[in-house]
């Protein structure tokens, strides 16, 4: 399976989860590392675009291909039993705790879930435990891409 990510080119080969357990994510709270993945290149981009830094240059920004084994389990989110709230910005706890159960219960290394971006159901997040027994050594980067915010883009997010 693969999956992708964006993120500046200093965190591009950081695989800890440091920067969600730092300051927690919509399926994570403070304290607890996951790693933040999409399902198609184009859907990472949407993802980092809602959160986009501006500090950083956008000339740093890197596509990653993460490979992951198909013998991975994978929870995936029920989305007739999300939050009521699960969509809204902030995050809401109600998710973060979520995701802090399906972390301490170990019963997978992935939680697939619904895209806040895009219409329910029409893209999903790949979210990994990298503490995961499962997931520990079997994260392979498959590549790593300069990725060039298309100039119109980058003119509505400064």
């Amino acid at each position: 399976m693969e999956v992708f990510r964006i993120s500046s080119g200093a965190h591009a080969n950081d695989l800890s989860g440091e920067g969600s357990r730092l300051f927690g994510g919509r399926w994570n709270p403070i304290g607890k590392s996951v790693i933040y993945t999409a399902e198609t290149p184009a859907l990472a981009m949407l993802e980092m675009v809602a959160y986009f830094d501006t500090s950083a240059s956008p000339a740093d920004y890197k596509l990653i291909a993460l490979e992951i084994p198909d013998s991975i389990s994978i929870h995936v989110v029920d989305t007739l039993g999300l939050p009521p709230d699960w969509n809204t910005h902030p995050s809401p706890v109600s998710t973060q705790q979520y995701g802090l159960r399906w972390i301490n219960s170990a019963t997978s290394a992935l939680l697939k879930v619904p895209s806040v971006i895009a219409p329910l159901g029409f893209g999903w997040n790949y979210i990994l435990n990298p503490e995961h027994t499962d997931l520990k050594g079997n994260i392979r980067i498959a590549n790593i891409v300069p990725w060039d915010i298309n100039s119109r883009i980058v003119g509505k997010l400064t």
